[in-house]
């Protein structure tokens, strides 16, 4: 993050905080990398952005990826049309109450042909990938961000997640992870959206994940 209203995509080492019904903080750390608690918090985390499960959707092919503020979905419909979505969002701090739930999200169309390039990377990587739990030597050791990936392909639903893959980069698998973020930033321009994105959030404290920011566009003293 270079500033407090600018945003990096691919944060190499940040806390992920999940967030419970009461409100309770969980440290992204390796042990707590389970297929459980991170399907508990996406489904949490749908609910408060109005996004569809994707178990759900009707499509041919359908791909949501999970970053640090911000959610990419891909989707393939019967009839060939690609379209895709990006939603960024940011959570009120309320330090009176920790347990509030009010996010603040903008949902931005994917243009067709970037949503094509997103379509052909994810399932020439994403698809073939195990997750980061059955991948021989990518161990859980630390601190960092996980990566979320939820695809419906040919029937059948998956749900996998990549473990700070850039502390692992020697293996392939974090090597195609860390290049799938790198091409969605730049394929997005993700940093110059976000920076927009920023400027509108209306709450005078918020939090992405674990990283408390101050609000530049309402200066106050209810970020401290």
């Amino acid at each position: 993050m270079e500033s407090s209203d600018k945003k990096n995509f691919a944060l190499p080492c940040i806390l992920l905080l999940l967030l419970t019904g009461s409100g309770s903080a969980y440290c992204q750390l390796g042990e707590y990398n389970s297929p459980a608690l991170l399907k508990k918090y996406t489904v949490d985390l749908e609910f408060d952005l109005k996004l569809g499960p994707v178990p759900l959707e009707k499509k041919d092919y359908c791909f949501r990826f999970w970053s640090s503020g911000e959610v990419i979905d891909i989707r393939k419909d019967s009839t060939g049309t690609i379209s895709g979505e990006l939603t960024c969002y940011a959570r009120q701090y309320d330090e009176m109450n920790l347990g509030k739930r009010t996010f603040f999200s903008i949902k931005y169309p994917i243009e067709s042909g970037d949503a094509t390039i997103l379509y052909s990377l994810a399932r020439s990587t994403l698809d073939t990938l195990h997750d980061c739990n059955e991948i021989n030597g990518w161990s859980r050791d630390g601190a960092g961000f996980t990566y979320i990936v939820e695809i419906i392909a040919d029937g059948r639903y998956s749900f996998k997640s990549y473990f700070n893959p850039s502390g692992r980069s020697k293996l392939r698998e974090a090597a195609a992870i860390i290049a799938f973020i790198n091409r969605s930033e730049e394929i997005l321009k993700l940093n110059k959206r976000y920076k927009s994105f920023s400027s509108s959030i209306p709450f005078f404290c918020y939090t992405i994940f674990l990283s408390k920011i101050q609000s530049f566009r309402l200066k106050s003293n209810h970020c401290i």
